[in-house]
């Protein structure tokens, strides 16, 4: 009989072991185990069961998103998966449940690859608009990891942008190298940071650009990045740093204007979605040196940049 109980509790407790270790190797939805390092995982495990006690049903809806199954979103006018607003929706509360899905413990649903990475993408934009720096590990291992679709590696640098603290500029910076295989999603990502840094960064990149098509992708974030209304967005605090950032932005867009004539739209964007107060004073520096189509060129475009009068 004391053979038998004890054969059953090494049965138990063989089983207990398998479960546990079973749960130490359980993958999100976009990493696996082995893509996490294990001190990201050990310290975003600890903080997804401490907010789990408390908030059990916070996890729920993100692990059941409507919008990427095939009965929901054939329905649609354009009928192809999406989770991005429905996980936007869930507010804050959804933040650890969504860092779990991505890296620590996926639904057992059955999707394709399609559905699969419009929930990833989801999970990323809606996770990252909350600018919790506790992410910024996550997406850092998304975005470095291997063989990811290319929408997962544009949504998880925007994600890391977003975020933006010195590891997560630092790492988008890094991916900015000349014949990185990153690099059009890293600059991609820095158009969503709101640093000086990050503007600086992609100045510095707009003035090397060789030609006008590596010159537009960069003039695209780099217009995002320093957009006026974004910065706005950011309050009174930031009103001074938003002035450098526009004056930085706009002499690296009117400097490429000059450069790379068949880039001009594209630098035209961006300059207008800068709205910095000194860009007709540097179109009309520019104006100086200039051959007589170029100077043309900068007087239409100085009457693009300048705010109407009512």
């Amino acid at each position: 009989m004391s053979r038998n109980k004890t054969s059953l509790w090494g049965l138990v407790l063989g089983a207990a072991v398998v479960a546990l270790s079973g749960s130490a190797r359980a993958d999100g939805i976009a990493l696996s185990a082995a893509e996490l390092p294990s001190q990201v995982k050990q310290s975003l495990a600890k903080d997804v069961a401490a907010y789990k006690a408390a908030h059990a049903a916070d996890f729920k809806p993100v692990r059941d998103v409507q919008g990427i199954k095939p009965d929901v979103y054939k329905a649609y006018r354009n009928p192809q998966p999406v989770a991005v607003l429905e996980l936007k929706r869930l507010g804050a509360g959804a933040l650890l449940p969504m860092l779990d899905v991505l890296a620590l413990d996926a639904p057992a649903l059955t999707l394709s690859d399609k559905e699969k990475t419009a929930y990833i993408v989801g999970l990323l934009e809606a996770s990252s608009a909350l600018r919790d720096a506790r992410s910024g590990p996550v997406y850092t291992a998304i975005f470095e990891a291997k063989n990811k679709p290319n929408d997962v590696l544009r949504a998880a640098a925007e994600a890391l942008g977003r975020v933006c603290g010195d590891a997560e500029l630092g790492t988008l910076k890094k991916h900015t190298a000349a014949g990185d295989a990153l690099r059009t999603h890293a600059i991609r990502g820095l158009s969503q940071c709101r640093r000086k840094e990050g503007v600086e960064h992609l100045a510095t990149l707009l003035g090397a650009a060789s030609d006008a098509a590596s010159a537009e992708p960069i003039a695209d974030a780099l217009g995002l990045a320093s957009s006026s209304w974004a910065w706005k967005a950011m309050g009174a605090k930031s009103a001074a740093a938003a002035k450098d950032v526009q004056q930085i932005a706009a002499k690296a867009l009117i400097t490429s204007f000059v450069k790379h004539k068949d880039a001009r739209p594209a630098a035209r964007k961006a300059l207008k979605l800068v709205e910095s107060p000194d860009a007709v004073t540097l179109i009309a520096a520019a104006r100086t040196s200039a051959d007589a189509v170029t100077q043309s060129a900068l007087d239409e475009l100085a009457k693009a940049v300048t705010p109407a009068t009512k």
